[in-house]
C-alpha cells in the first residue's frame, strides 16, 4: 500500500502540535510514533513539507524529504537537512513522486 498526503486540514496540524506540547515531544518523536503506528519504513515514506521543523523530522527518521518553497520556511529548508527536491506548486510533486516509486514490501 502506498499513501501520499498533500495537506493535512489545519484544524488536525493543530492538533497534533498540541498533543506533542502536552506530551513535550519534538515533531520527530511524533512523526516516529506515527511511523511505528502505521508499520512504516523511512525508506519507503516521503515527507513533504514547508518548515524546517518538517525537514528535521524527516531527517530524523530516515525519510525523504520535499520541501514547497511557499510555506513557513520552504525555501530555507535546504540549509537546515536534507532536501531531496523544492517544488513551487503541488502540481510538480506527483510527476517528482511518479519517478521516485520503489515497490511495495512483497512487490517483485
Amino acid at each position: 500500500m502506498k499513501t501520499l498526503t498533500v495537506r493535512l486540514p489545519e484544524a488536525l496540524v493543530a492538533q497534533i502540535d498540541a498533543e506533542a506540547k502536552a506530551r513535550d515531544e519534538s515533531k520527530s518523536d511524533v512523526v516516529r510514533h506515527t511511523m511505528q503506528k502505521f508499520a512504516l519504513l523511512g525508506s519507503e515514506t516521503l515527507v513533504v513539507g514547508d518548515s524546517v521543523d518538517d525537514a528535521r523530522a524527516a531527517q530524523a527518521c530516515g525519510m525523504r524529504f520535499v520541501a514547497m518553497s511557499q510555506g513557513y520556511g520552504g525555501a530555507h529548508c535546504q540549509s537546515e537537512a536534507p532536501v531531496a527536491a523544492v517544488c513551487a506548486a503541488l502540481s510538480e510533486l506527483l510527476p517528482l513522486v511518479a519517478t521516485w516509486r520503489q515497490p511495495s514490501r512483497g512487490e517483485p
